[in-house]
């Protein structure tokens, strides 16, 4: 969940029981693919009716409502800048974005002189395993 009544952000559409819960957050806002009706009038009680809703979406369909909501077409076409720059108390760091494959070809080299390594885990564990040491949590 949020902390600090920051923004919750779904990858999937909205639906009762996720609603329900939320509605017993604190936090100021969701942004969400889509919402069902039922998810929409959940929310929309939140903070008394000043609850921020927003729809990202690739589709142009945009529910007639009774109260605020917003909407934001996705661009399916927009591709992040090759350099990541961010200030930290003025100062710039900039750094590659990181646009690593994480496949098969990742276990061709293993870097060992015990090249007789088993495997544990299926690949597809292993490259789920790595894609999550890939993205910790900034905080």
């Amino acid at each position: 969940m949020s902390s600090f009544g920051d923004f919750i952000a779904l990858s999937d559409p909205c639906d009762v029981a996720t609603a329900k819960i939320i509605s017993r957050e604190v936090s100021d806002g969701i942004i969400a693919p889509g919402y069902s009706d039922a998810a929409l009038e959940i929310l929309a009680k939140k903070k008394a009716g000043k609850y921020c809703i927003m729809q990202v979406s690739q589709h142009s369909l945009i529910p007639h409502l009774s109260f605020s909501y917003y909407y934001f077409q996705m661009d399916p076409n927009y591709r992040p800048a090759a350099r990541e720059t961010r200030q930290v108390y003025g100062v710039f760091l900039q750094q590659n974005r990181n646009d690593a494959r994480i496949d098969t070809s990742v276990f061709q080299n293993i870097v060992t002189q015990n090249k007789n390594v088993s495997m544990q885990l299926s690949q597809p564990d292993i490259e789920t395993k790595l894609s999550f040491f890939r993205y910790p949590q900034r905080r």
